[in-house]
């Protein structure tokens, strides 16, 4: 799926639950959704693996795949 990215955030920490340290972007976008008329503003999570925070470009067009469940397996810009 073609989005264009209009937001980004870096998250990463540790957990104050299990302890465990964190590391993931959130990109931002508008799409559409099922019982949304018109389009509506939606994110999902990056992990590093993937493409590194500084190499996402707001306004920039990329190319999302996403996996079996719904995991993102690729992002590349267009």
């Amino acid at each position: 799926m073609i989005i264009n990215v209009i937001g980004k955030r870096h998250c990463s920490g540790t957990s104050k639950k299990s302890g465990k340290p964190f590391d993931f972007s959130e990109v931002f976008y508008i799409g559409t959704q099922r019982n949304i008329e018109g389009q509506a503003g939606l994110s999902f999570t990056v992990d590093p693996s993937v493409i590194s925070f500084s190499d996402i470009v707001v306004g920039a067009d990329y190319n999302a795949e996403f996996g079996p469940g719904g995991y993102l397996v690729s992002f590349k810009r267009k």
